[in-house]
């Protein structure tokens, strides 16, 4: 997705091989950059920020925000483009999201869940993940704050629940489509190692299998 320059492609590595389905790709030469592109459609130029969720056969969603320079904003901005078969490069909506109470700091990055129809971004500021209608754009939720030590979070959406523990060591579990915190779970340090805490505090991504979550605990780069 080239915001900047107005356009947008989608390219497929199987059909560089064979648009028919047969992939022998072995001791042959392809020329990867004709016939791996699907389709290539022109989008406004005028959408602030990045695509940052991506969703096949159903849209792209791109929001503006702040890196790593840590800009407070009173402001941001979150759009979708369709990527359906035949509507490919359509803008589906455009829509600002005014914080409640201040200026926020809140990445370009987030979570969605095509079931439930909702994305979510975080304010690492308030330490809260705020929920939209991934149909619409329109703010639908927004969450209790977390531990004051989550500035960072890693989280992540199943059975349209959003999990996510950070470095405050409490486990999360909120209903995606309406931003109710279900219940907490404290991940326990019984030995007392941490100088803030007797919690376990964790900085990396979790993952859920066979009804669990598993998760990792570690500093910013251990």
């Amino acid at each position: 997705v080239n915001t900047a320059n107005g356009w947008m492609t989608l390219w497929n590595s199987s059909r560089v091989v064979s648009a028919e389905g047969s992939f022998t790709p072995q001791g042959k030469t392809y020329d990867a950059t004709a016939k791996g592109i699907e389709w290539n459609v022109t989008i406004p130029k005028d959408l602030p920020g990045t695509a940052a969720l991506y969703y096949f056969d159903d849209c792209v969603i791109g929001m503006n925000g702040t890196g790593f320079a840590r800009q407070f904003m009173d402001c941001v901005t979150n759009w979708a483009l369709d990527v359906s078969p035949g509507c490919e490069g359509r803008l589906l909506w455009k829509e600002n999201y005014v914080p409640p109470d201040e200026s926020v700091i809140m990445r370009t990055a987030g979570l969605g869940d095509p079931e439930s129809r909702v994305f979510a971004r975080y304010i690492q500021t308030t330490r809260q993940w705020v929920g939209f209608s991934m149909d619409t754009g329109k703010n639908i939720w927004e969450a209790e704050p977390m531990q004051p030590f989550d500035y960072f979070t890693f989280g992540t959406v199943w059975d349209g629940k959003l999990y996510d523990i950070a470095y405050g060591g409490i486990l999360y579990c909120i209903d995606f489509k309406t931003g109710e915190t279900l219940w907490k779970h404290e991940i326990k340090d019984f030995y007392n190692e941490n100088l803030f805490a007797n919690t376990w505090g964790s900085y990396s991504d979790l993952f859920i299998a066979d009804g669990k979550v598993y998760i990792g605990t570690g500093e910013h780069s251990p």
